[in-house]
């Protein structure tokens, strides 16, 4: 079991693709921490980094971006802790596996960024929820706004979808099935979460299972999902393969 100052609210989790290290922030006291995976020792803490919205690894599992209220992006050594880069005008970031893109977010325009152009994306809402890449797509979803998929090569938008009351708040792309799974939220009647399964061509939506708790996270290239109840179902089925024993404090258990 491992304790760490964790708060709630935002994407403050993120951990390292070898499973080694996790990061933690904490918005008022503790600012930004890593932890062992390993034994639960605490590697290294950033109390200067306080107001962190999200945590996001890098795909070269070396660096850690980190978004800040009113503060530039800070881009961090995952080892050390230390600011290798500021990136101003910017509240969140995603990085394609795929391929050298990345999507920078902002209230007022989003940007698809590859290593020779960028295109410029239009925002529906104030706030981007999630992203998710697959080869040559990158998906957006929105605060109270729609879901869309724009072609990372020219920046077109290639399909949206949106529901009235309605927004995706976690987004996963599965390779073995090449499709995207989301979960979808009717946030205006606090109704149950959908697990959903978004066809990567068409934008066709195929409801799988239903939760009454919000969805922690995706796992293995979202061959997984896992609730903050411990259940860990099975996305192409919705079936719960198997319950993990979470555990809750004041602090936050991890």
């Amino acid at each position: 079991m491992l304790e760490c100052e964790l708060d709630f609210g935002g994407k403050r989790l993120a951990m390292t693709e070898d499973s080694r290290a996790c990061f933690v922030a904490a918005y008022h006291r503790h600012g930004i921490s890593s932890y062992s995976l390993e034994d639960g020792a605490k590697l290294w803490q950033r109390r200067d980094l306080k107001k962190a919205h999200s945590l996001y690894t890098a795909t070269d599992d070396h660096r850690v971006y980190c978004a800040i209220e009113d503060r530039p992006l800070h881009v961090l050594d995952r080892s050390t802790g230390e600011t290798l880069e500021q990136i101003r005008g910017v509240t969140d970031v995603y990085e394609s596996s795929y391929e050298r893109v990345l999507l920078l977010g902002s209230r007022r325009k989003y940007r698809l960024r590859t290593s020779t152009k960028e295109h410029k994306i239009d925002p529906k809402s104030f706030a981007i929820l999630g992203a998710e890449f697959a080869p040559g797509l990158c998906v957006i979803s929105e605060a109270g706004g729609p879901l869309r998929c724009f072609c990372t090569e020219s920046g077109k938008e290639l399909w949206g979808y949106s529901k009235e009351g309605e927004h995706c708040l976690n987004l996963a792309y599965c390779e073995t099935e090449n499709v995207f799974f989301g979960i979808l939220w009717s946030y205006k009647k606090a109704g149950a979460f959908h697990l959903t399964r978004i066809d990567p061509v068409t934008g066709r939506i195929q409801q799988i299972a239903e939760f009454t708790t919000v969805i922690c996270a995706f796992l293995l290239s979202g061959k997984f999902v896992v609730s903050a109840k411990g259940e860990m179902r099975d996305t192409s089925t919705g079936r719960v393969e198997c319950v993990l024993p979470f555990q809750t404090t004041h602090l936050g258990v991890v």
